[in-house]
């Protein structure tokens, strides 16, 4: 079977507006979650990913939309709990 005979199994499943961008949102709301309840000083450092992450997600068409939204909504609220706790 010849190289170009090969098919492209990620493109051809997957639509170009379905990529990207969920799973990195997810993952920088659960970091955010993890980084409040460890350590609250670090809080409001964090808080400015998550902000990211919620843009990030809100602007993805994946399957994760969603998730990544509400991980990151939760992740500042404790955030800024935490930042008015240990700051404030």
């Amino acid at each position: 079977m010849a190289l170009e005979e090969i098919p492209d199994v990620v493109s051809a499943s997957t639509p170009a507006g379905d990529q990207g961008g969920g799973l990195d949102a997810l993952i920088a709301g659960l970091a955010g979650i993890i980084v409040a309840f460890s350590c609250g000083c670090l809080a409001p450092f964090m808080l400015v990913g998550n902000l990211l992450g919620f843009y990030v997600a809100f602007r993805s068409r994946g399957t994760l939309r969603w998730l990544a939204m509400a991980t990151n909504l939760v992740a500042i609220l404790l955030e800024l709990l935490m930042a008015w706790l240990f700051w404030g």
